[in-house]
């Protein structure tokens, strides 16, 4: 009995295993401190990303390489940095940047792409490059109200 158990553990694990290791890459991760740092790089037929950082001093990079990419990332904190860059036949970007000073870098490449980007703070900056058959890019950039001069 025990060989038979440890036999049929196995051969669930060995088929589960390609699924997991080359079909697709799903990462969620939270970071909540001061200095918050995250590179991450994927590469798998179906990519997914799910960035949240919180603190003062935030930056990300996320590199995706697959045939359906997808990242959002949320970063909120006194100083923000994102770049992302996916190149796929379908890529999807949606970054939130809050807080006083926002940066952001988006570089896609593929058929389809689209990229959703709010930024809320005292300075924001977008660069975007978008190669590709089929692309969208929504914008909101909104700044923080100083002073006696608030909307």
């Amino acid at each position: 009995m025990f060989n038979t158990t440890t036999i049929a553990a196995a051969l669930l694990f060995a088929t589960a295993l390609p699924a997991m290791a080359g079909d697709a890459s799903v990462i969620r991760r939270t970071q909540t401190g001061i200095v918050n740092i995250a590179e991450i790089d994927q590469s798998a037929r179906h990519n997914q990303l799910e960035l949240n950082q919180f603190g003062a001093r935030n930056i990300a990079s996320v590199r995706q390489r697959g045939q359906t990419n997808s990242a959002q990332v949320l970063q909120v904190g006194r100083y923000n940095t994102s770049s992302i860059a996916q190149d796929g036949d379908r890529n999807s970007a949606t970054l939130t940047q809050r807080g006083d000073v926002n940066e952001q870098a988006i570089m896609q490449t593929g058929r389809i792409s689209r990229s959703t980007v709010t930024q809320m703070g005292e300075t924001n900056y977008l660069t975007t490059y978008t190669n590709g058959g089929v692309s969208a890019l929504i914008i909101e950039q909104t700044l923080k109200p100083r002073g006696i001069f608030r909307r």
